[in-house]
C-alpha cells in the first residue's frame, strides 16, 4: 500500500449478500413494537383525573411506559410540592400527579408482580391523539 497508494484485493470480489429477509423481519418487529406502544399509550390515557389505584392491571409494555412517566413526574417533585406535571422524554405523553393526604395505598398488578406505593390522583394525556400513527412513533 505504501508503494502504490492504494490497496486492491486479489481474486474475485465478494458476493453481495441478500439481506431482504432480515430487513423484512426487522420491519415486522418495528411495526409490532409501534402497535404495542400505541396500545400502551391508549391504555394509560385517562379521561380526566383518576386515582393511581384505579389504573388496574397493566401489561408489561404499558407498565414500562407507566414507570417512565412516573419517573419523569417524580423527577420534578420538590420538597413541599403536592402537584407536579411532566412530559415524557419523547413528547408523546403528559402526566399530572397530585399527592393525597388520606394515607391510602395504590396497588397496580402486572404479570411480574404488584407495584405498591402511596395513592395519588393522576391524569395521563396522550399527546399524539389526532396525529397519524406513523407520525406518532
Amino acid at each position: 500500500m505504501r508503494r502504490t497508494g492504494s490497496y486492491e484485493r486479489r481474486g474475485k470480489p465478494r458476493r453481495v449478500q441478500d439481506r431482504s429477509e432480515q430487513r423484512r423481519q426487522l420491519a415486522e418487529l418495528a411495526a409490532k413494537q409501534a402497535e404495542e406502544i400505541v396500545a400502551a399509550r391508549a391504555r394509560l390515557a385517562t379521561d380526566g383525573t383518576t386515582r393511581l389505584s384505579a389504573l388496574g392491571e397493566l401489561d408489561p409494555v404499558a407498565f414500562a411506559l407507566f414507570l417512565r412517566l412516573l419517573g419523569d413526574a417524580l423527577a420534578t417533585w420538590r420538597p413541599g410540592t403536592t402537584t407536579t406535571a411532566a412530559t415524557s422524554n419523547d413528547g408523546t405523553m403528559e402526566i399530572r400527579l397530585t399527592a393525597l393526604d388520606d394515607g391510602t395505598k395504590a396497588e397496580i398488578g402486572t404479570p411480574g408482580g404488584v407495584f405498591r406505593g402511596p395513592d395519588h390522583t393522576i391524569e395521563i394525556t396522550d399527546l399524539t391523539q389526532g396525529i397519524p400513527a406513523w407520525e406518532a412513533r
